[in-house]
């Protein structure tokens, strides 16, 4: 769930914060006058997260994205339990 600080709380109890973002990983919405202005993040995390948009704006992962969008739209999708009943599969056939 995501928490709320006012950016004088913040102030007041950074460290706090920090440990909470550190050992929870979910980020904490800063607010200042009412309104969110900032994002605190568990640094490790906001790394990640930046890899992550790294990978997604690659040409290739951008086509397949597209590609995939445009499938969905179209009604070409699997069923969640037959791609679970192929993954088993493959597993299974690695165990032996």
């Amino acid at each position: 769930m995501e928490m709320i600080v006012s950016v004088t709380d913040l102030q007041t109890q950074a460290e706090q914060f920090l440990a909470l973002v550190k050992s929870s990983e979910e980020p904490v919405i800063i607010t200042q006058e009412g309104r969110a202005s900032g994002v605190l993040l568990d640094y490790e995390y906001y790394r990640g997260l930046l890899a992550t948009l790294e990978e997604m704006a690659a040409p290739e992962a951008r086509a397949k994205i597209r590609r995939a969008k445009e499938e969905s739209a179209q009604g070409k999708t699997i069923p969640h339990e037959e791609v679970m009943q192929q993954y088993e599969g493959i597993l299974k056939g690695r165990e032996s």
